[in-house]
């Protein structure tokens, strides 16, 4: 009896433990599975195959975000990008939702995680973000105060996160609201630049406040709802004499997505639009801005550019041909690939179409912008891929990169 009682007991042991290690592997199992559902590769794959691609993708992302915080959730971000190329032209509304929903846990626990993939597709996080905050507490200082803590987290490339932060208040504050001033244009921007005024402490947070509204306001021109009339001139407000400098400067930057939308997405017939303005710097921004907008939707936001692209570039003459292509190469550090925007850039400069002195140009607008937009452990693989003869700092032999 005691024989069997031994044997029982342990026998019972034996089936508890082979249970307890089932149960063991079960959650550990359910946990593989759970965390493997918040990878980018698996989330790229499941929605790769979903009937509503960019629904799935949108969720996913939204679903990381609050599981695994801000930084995996632009991981999944870049991956949906690489892989579906139909992704591109929705990025940077997934960065407006993320935005605000970073919002509501920094407005929760006083914390918010920021590095620089905040910057991917345009900057969207903090358009979404500034307009959350905005939205519910209408507190500029706090406003300001998330700015400056931007810039400290993120102070690569510098001046970047925190005019984006401001530009987002602009952008956030100019909203067609308000019925009455539907029709009027000038009307509809003029809260939005009082309040720029009243919150931005320097010229440059001013001018990039005052782009958030005139970003915007483009934007409104495109609703019907609106009932704002361009009359086939999309720069026409930008040049009303009751605007600064800081404010004419940011309306013809930032019109180019009425530009480009009355240009039917075709380069030539967007640029079109600014032979008419008549002042040359003004032009200039324009040029560049039209060009870089344009990238975002040529080939479904692919950031592909083609030779007819740069022919018309060329058709300009100077100074205007280089703030086109200026305005390309801007483009795809704006639009393209997060964090292999360089390749892309890159293969415009190396473009066969290109004579000497324009890829010069080009090559050298990238290598200076590298320097501003990527680390020490980016660098080196870009210079690596500029032509010896076209190298200039970071990337000359004697630059410590």
């Amino acid at each position: 009896m005691m024989m069997l009682y031994r044997f029982s007991m342990t026998s019972h042991r034996w089936r508890r433990a082979a249970a307890g290690v089932l149960l063991i592997a079960s959650i550990s199992g359910a946990f593989c599975i759970y965390g493997l559902q918040f990878t980018p590769s698996h989330i790229v794959s499941r929605c790769s195959r979903a009937q509503y691609r960019m629904v799935c993708y949108t969720d996913s992302i939204n679903a990381v975000m609050r599981h695994r915080g801000l930084s995996a959730a632009f991981d999944v971000l870049a991956a949906a990008y690489a892989a579906d190329a139909d992704f591109a032209a929705s990025c940077h509304g997934n960065t407006h939702d993320l935005g605000n929903a970073a919002y509501e846990q920094y407005h929760r626990t006083g914390m918010i995680e920021l590095t620089p993939k905040a910057s991917y597709c345009a900057y969207g996080f903090y358009h979404g973000f500034m307009e959350a905050l905005l939205a519910q507490t209408h507190d500029l200082d706090e406003a300001r105060a998330f700015c400056a803590f931007a810039g400290r987290q993120v102070p690569v490339p510098a001046g970047y996160a925190e005019g984006a932060c401001y530009h987002g208040i602009g952008h956030g504050v100019t909203d067609g609201s308000v019925p009455s001033e539907w029709g009027n244009a000038e009307a509809m921007a003029a809260p939005g630049l009082a309040l720029c005024s009243q919150v931005a402490p320097t010229d440059e947070w001013r001018r990039r406040c005052y782009s958030g509204v005139f970003n915007s306001l483009a934007l409104l021109y495109r609703d019907p709802k609106y009932k704002l009339d361009p009359r086939h001139d999309p720069f026409g407000i930008c040049g009303l004499q009751a605007y600064d400098t800081l404010e004419k400067e940011a309306c013809y930057g930032e019109m180019n997505t009425l530009v480009v939308f009355m240009g039917h997405r075709n380069l030539a017939a967007s640029l079109a639009y600014t032979r008419f303005i008549a002042d040359a710097h003004y032009r200039s921004l324009a040029t560049r801005s039209a060009a870089d907008f344009y990238v975002k939707l040529s080939a479904s936001g692919s950031a592909h550019i083609s030779v007819a692209d740069l022919a018309m570039c060329q058709s300009l003459g100077a100074p205007f041909e280089d703030d086109c292509i200026g305005g390309l190469t801007d483009g795809i550090w704006e639009f393209g690939q997060p964090g292999r925007q360089y390749e892309q850039a890159l293969a415009l400069c190396g473009s066969n179409e290109l004579p000497w002195d324009r890829s010069q140009a080009c090559y050298a607008h990238i290598q200076e912008s590298a320097s501003m937009l990527y680390g020490p452990e980016i660098i080196p693989k870009i210079c690596a891929l500029v032509p010896d003869p076209f190298k200039v700092p970071p990337c000359t032999p004697d630059t410590h990169v």
